[in-house]
C-alpha cells in the first residue's frame, strides 16, 4: 500500500508538468507555425500502422489512446517542427483537432478552399 502512495506522489507531478508543458508549447507555437493554404490542405495517412495524436507538437505530448490509420483523410491547418496541426472527422462526423507527425501524412492533392479567391467588394 505504501508503495502505491509513493508511486502516486512521484507520478502525479510528472503528469501535471506534461500538461502544463504542452499547454505552454501550444501557446508559443501559435506565433511560429506555418499555415497551410486551404486549397492544399487535403492529406491522408500514408504510414503503415497507427499515427498518434499529440496535444502539442512534441513527443512529450503524445496521446496514446488517440490515433488514425493508413488511408484516413485529414485537413492540415498548419505545420511546426515536424508536426502538422490537423482536423480529422470521425465516422460520426465529430471533429478531432490535434497534432500528428508530418512524416505520417501524404498530400491528397485536394483542399477545402478555392485555388484562387476573388476579391470581395466591401459594402459601405
Amino acid at each position: 500500500m505504501i508503495k502505491c502512495y509513493i508511486f502516486m506522489l512521484l507520478f502525479i507531478p510528472y503528469v501535471s508538468f506534461a500538461n502544463v508543458f504542452c499547454e505552454n508549447l501550444n501557446r508559443n507555437v501559435e506565433r511560429e507555425q506555418y499555415y497551410i493554404n486551404s486549397n492544399e490542405s487535403g492529406y491522408k495517412v500514408g504510414s503503415i500502422g497507427r499515427a498518434y495524436f499529440y496535444s502539442a507538437p512534441s513527443e512529450e505530448c503524445k496521446i496514446k489512446s488517440l490515433f488514425i490509420v493508413h488511408g484516413d483523410q485529414v485537413d492540415v491547418l498548419a505545420e511546426y517542427n515536424g508536426y502538422s496541426s490537423i482536423i480529422y472527422f470521425k465516422k460520426d462526423e465529430n471533429p478531432i483537432l490535434g497534432w500528428i507527425k508530418t512524416e505520417a501524412l501524404i498530400s491528397a492533392g485536394t483542399g477545402i478552399g478555392p485555388k484562387k479567391c476573388k476579391s470581395i467588394p466591401l459594402i459601405h
